[in-house]
């Protein structure tokens, strides 16, 4: 099984909001990565829906995170999908074998399959195999996450989730098996 953390900016917190970012990594200690902002305008135009509380959210956020998101920035969303896609391929060939996991079961999962649906392409892994990273924080509150990396970049934001799921998945195995 070849395990990917996902995580998405978005201009909005439902089905229909506009990517504008799109990060992911392998959950391993060396995990290839994906990066790709999205240009707003083709994520809109793809059908995405602004939130305006979400917009006037990234206002408040620190310079360098809203600077990713100019206008003019980043990929048409229908080519950043493909590219996501084509990644995802090449770490793990055979969809059966590939568990994505993100922040949210109920916010990038939705939210990336609308995407994809609405660009025409099939979504890269099967739904039954997403799992929920917040779920495994909620059941180790006490185990917190390592927040060095710059907050609401989606590679980093991967990359800080990834690193601590498996330090989760470590310390479960150890709680399993009495080797602590």
């Amino acid at each position: 099984m070849k395990q990917i953390m996902i995580d998405i900016e978005t201009m909005g917190q439902t089905p229909s909001a506009p990517i504008i970012a799109i990060g992911a990594c392998e959950v391993c200690a060396l995990p290839e990565t994906f990066y790709k902002v999205v240009n707003l305008e083709s994520a809109c135009d793809a059908g995405g829906v602004i939130d305006p509380a979400t917009v006037l959210w990234w206002l408040r956020q620190n310079k360098l995170a809203r600077d990713e998101f100019m206008p003019g920035a980043g990929d048409e969303l229908p080519d950043v999908l493909h590219s996501f896609y084509r990644w995802l391929e090449k770490i793990c060939p055979d969809r059966d074998q590939l568990i994505v996991w993100a922040n949210g079961a109920s916010f990038d999962f939705p939210i990336l399959a609308e995407s994809f649906r609405r660009c025409g392409m099939p979504r890269p892994w099967h739904f039954w195999n997403e799992r929920d990273y917040r779920t495994m924080k909620a059941m180790h509150p006490h185990l917190k996450a390592d927040r060095s990396r710059e907050a609401h970049n989606a590679l980093n934001d991967a990359l800080m989730q990834a690193e601590h799921l498996n330090w989760l998945l470590h310390r479960q195995w150890q709680l399993e098996t009495g080797d602590c």
